[in-house]
Order: structure tokens, then C-alpha cells, then sequence
């Protein structure tokens, strides 16, 4: 099928494509939205858990504090936040012991934490958010996180604190994470590592809100189930072939997907050498979000461990209270590995190492049923959410450069806040800039 013309294609409808896509509408162009699920949001997706009834997201959700374009964004369309509820259960599985008053540290501890929590602040300070990480000379902390934290020496039970969050974040065994990305993001959380337990998380009241807010308000259409799998500049503009056997044809492009699905697509002329050797490093982590409904748990939870002490489960939180029963979420790193299957592996599906895990958290408790959405096995995600491994620094900006008539939009190679929605909304808003500019009216 010929179309009549576009002036703009954006492939991908999560957040950086609706961002670009509204954008360019905005300035007067005719986009079209190619979305190859059957509904828009990416990795910002609810559906209902088992037989709870609730809605939960399986997907990207809670955003800290600091992001300056969800916010204004937000303010924009009149969206609410919800905030995150308050802890009164607490188990840190640190040090060898089950720790459960607030503060996660043991008290013959705090002198040997201070000290190498110094000098993670003194790496921090060298930090400035408001820059692009290749542009700082950070090339020598760009290393694991467990190198960085063999090189401190913590005391063990702070060592252990250290690869729970983090870890979390990082979405990756410790060994695999760039320690610059915990550096970095601690720098956006006020330099301040205690900033990493004590802020409130917050999300949109529905976390599709805002993102429907946006697209009704522009001129896009918007088309799902359309897989892009060729675009082509070797003639007159860009040729986009989809796995139907449509083609569609524009005078520009906006590629918003992740970057570990670069790879699905033929580009002709091939990709640079810069976006080809930084995608084949899988920027989206494997880090995956599991529910669980969990009876005989304290109220209100909150636990955190490194995986081996966690079993896998790095964070539990309690989200909803169902009366005789909670429904909690919780994140592991060990998701599957596309590239490079590894040994040990945590599937949310299975109910029994789920609960092997959260006996070590909740000793007594009982998982009644689990579930999630496993965007590592995900072909439209090819992973969660963005988070470093150890040597992107030297591809990230050839990965933000456009190419030909196509720019890039994506969390994963955001200036600001890579793998959160600020981060996917402020790569939209650079996108929609660099066509424009490109395409002029």
C-alpha cells in the first residue's frame, strides 16, 4: 500500500515517540505513529493481577523527585501525582543478619560506612547532572560496581546496602553495571546517598494518564500492530517496510524504540558505527518487576538485600493491603540475558522461588500467587529499563546523533535521566528538535 505522504514517521509509541510525535505535530507536520504492540505506552503498561483484581503497572511507574520535564509536562495537562506510601515493616538482609528497625546499618559498622561513604560523595561531586556523562572526563569511574566497591572496602554489612539499591537501579548483577550510572543518579538525587532512602516516590494517579493526555491533545494518528521492520534512505526521504508488507513513505523519521530492539530493524544505509557497537551493549538492563500476593507479611514492607543474600529479590514493597492478604511488588536483576544466557536466572512466574526468596525477607509469610510482565523476553523491549553496563560512555552521543533524515528518541540514550520517564520525555522533546530543524516547512 502506497500512502499519500507523511511528513513524519515516528516508530515506537511510548514516551519518547508520543513526546516527538506531539511535538512535531505541534509545529505543524503530518505524523504517523507506528506502534507494533496492540496499544500504545511501551514500557509503561497495567493490566490486572491474577485474581486480586487490581490494576497494577508492570512497567515503568514511581519517579523521583527532579524531573523537570515530566513535571512540566504534568502541570501542563492538569495530571496529579500519587505518592508513595510510608514503611512500618522494615528487613535488610545485611552483613549475615536480618536487620528490621528503619535505619538499614549495623552499629559496629557506622564508622567503616562513613568512611566509604565519603568517598562515593567525593566521586559524585565530580559529577554535574545538568551535563551529558561524556562530556565530564568520568571515563576512569566508568567501571563495575563491584570493582568500585572492592576498591572502598566497605565494611560488609554496608556492602551489602550497597549492592541492594543500586543493584535495583542498575538492573544487573553487580558485576555487570557501570558504576558511573549509581554516581550519576545519586548526583540528580541532591548528592546525597541518604537521598536514595529517604525520598518520596511519586507517579501520575494513572500511570497512562499523562501519556493519553498528550496524544489527544495532538494531531497524530496513530496506527498499533504495524511492526516496522526496514527503513530505507537510499532514495527520496524515508521508505518504511512493516512486517504486513505495508509501506509507508515520509520526508523524516523519529526512531523511538529501545535501543536493544535497534537491532530488529534493516536500516539502509546500515547504522553508525557508534549506534551499532553502543546497542550491541544492551543499554535496557535485565533487571524485571515481579507481584506477588503474599500472605502472613508485616504491614506496610519494605525490605532490600544484595541478590545472593536475597536470593535473587533485591527490594520488596508492600503496595496495596487486600485485608487478609498484600499484593507487593519486587525487582530482581537476574532476568534473562538474550546475548549471554547466564547460570542463575529468577523467573516471576515461578511461585516456589519466589517464595524461597521472600522467606528470607518475611520468615513465616506465604506467596499465594505471582505474576509480571518479563520485558526482558519482551521482542518489543528486548530488556527493562535503561541502565549502563561498564564501557558505553564512548558511544553515547554518536547514539543521540541523527542519521540521514532519522533522529533517535529512547530513556535508554536520554541527557538527563536515562531509563526513567523524564529521561524518555526530555530524548523526545531532542528528536523532535533535530528533525525539525532537519526537515524545516
Amino acid at each position: 500500500m502506497n500512502e499519500p505522504g507523511w511528513d513524519v514517521v515516528v516508530v515506537g509509541a511510548g514516551y519518547a515517540g508520543v513526546t516527538a510525535a506531539r511535538n512535531l505535530a505541534r509545529e505543524g507536520h503530518r505524523v504517523l505513529l507506528l506502534e507494533g504492540r496492540n496499544r500504545v505506552g511501551g514500557k509503561v503498561f497495567t493490566d490486572t493481577f491474577g485474581s486480586s483484581g487490581v490494576t497494577v503497572d508492570m512497567g515503568g511507574a514511581w519517579s523521583p523527585p527532579g524531573c523537570p520535564f515530566m513535571e512540566r509536562e504534568m502541570d501542563h495537562y492538569g495530571v496529579e501525582w500519587s505518592h508513595s506510601r510510608d514503611a512500618q515493616s522494615f528487613a535488610y538482609l545485611f552483613g549475615g543478619q536480618r536487620i528490621t528497625h528503619p535505619v538499614p546499618l549495623l552499629p559496629e559498622e557506622i564508622l567503616g560506612s562513613e568512611k566509604a561513604a565519603f568517598q562515593l560523595l567525593q566521586l559524585v561531586h565530580r559529577i554535574d547532572p545538568a551535563l551529558p556523562l561524556e562530556s565530564q572526563q568520568l571515563d576512569d569511574l566508568d567501571i563495575s560496581w563491584r570493582e568500585m566497591l572492592d576498591r572502598l572496602e566497605p565494611p560488609p554489612g554496608f556492602r551489602d546496602l550497597l549492592e541492594s539499591w543500586p543493584t535495583t537501579e542498575g538492573g544487573r548483577p553487580s558485576d555487570e553495571f557501570s558504576a558511573l550510572m549509581f554516581l550519576w543518579w545519586t548526583a540528580n538525587r541532591g548528592k546525597s546517598l541518604a537521598g536514595w532512602f529517604t525520598i518520596e516516590l511519586r507517579r501520575p494517579t494513572r500511570s497512562m494518564e499523562l501519556l493519553e493526555a498528550m496524544l489527544a491533545e495532538s494531531t497524530v494518528e496513530v496506527r498499533c500492530s504495524a511492526i516496522v521492520t526496514k527503513i530505507d534512505q537510499s532514495g527520496e526521504g524515508v521508505t518504511l517496510t512493516l512486517a504486513d508488507g505495508d509501506v509507508v513513505r515520509a520526508r523524516g523519521a523519529v526512531v523511538a524504540v529501545p535501543a536493544n530492539c535497534w537491532s530488529s530493524i534493516e536500516f539502509v544505509p546500515e547504522l553508525g558505527e557508534a549506534k551499532q557497537a553502543g546497542a550491541a551493549l544492551r543499554p535496557g538492563c535485565t533487571g524485571v518487576k515481579g507481584w506477588a500476593l503474599v500472605r502472613d507479611a508485616p504491614p506496610a514492607f519494605s525490605g532490600l538485600a544484595s541478590p545472593e543474600s536475597g536470593g535473587g529479590v533485591t527490594t520488596v514493597i508492600s503496595e496495596y493491603d487486600l485485608g487478609d492478604a498484600q499484593l507487593m511488588s519486587y525487582f530482581t536483576p537476574l532476568g534473562y540475558r538474550a546475548d549471554q544466557p547466564r547460570e542463575q536466572q529468577f523467573d516471576i512466574h515461578d511461585r516456589a522461588q519466589v517464595q524461597q526468596a521472600f522467606e528470607r525477607f518475611m520468615p513465616g509469610c506465604t506467596v499465594v500467587e505471582v505474576g509480571g510482565h518479563d520485558w526482558t523476553r519482551d521482542s518489543f523491549a528486548g530488556g527493562g529499563w535503561a541502565a549502563y553496563p561498564v564501557g558505553m560512555l564512548p558511544y553515547l552521543s554518536g547514539m543521540r546523533a541523527p542519521e540521514g533524515q532519522i533522529a533517535f528518541a529512547s530513556a535508554d540514550i536520554a541527557t538527563g535521566l536515562v531509563g526513567w520517564i523524564d529521561g524518555a520525555i526530555q530524548s523526545g522533546y531532542l528528536a523532535a528538535s533535530q528533525l525539525s530543524g532537519m526537515l524545516g516547512r
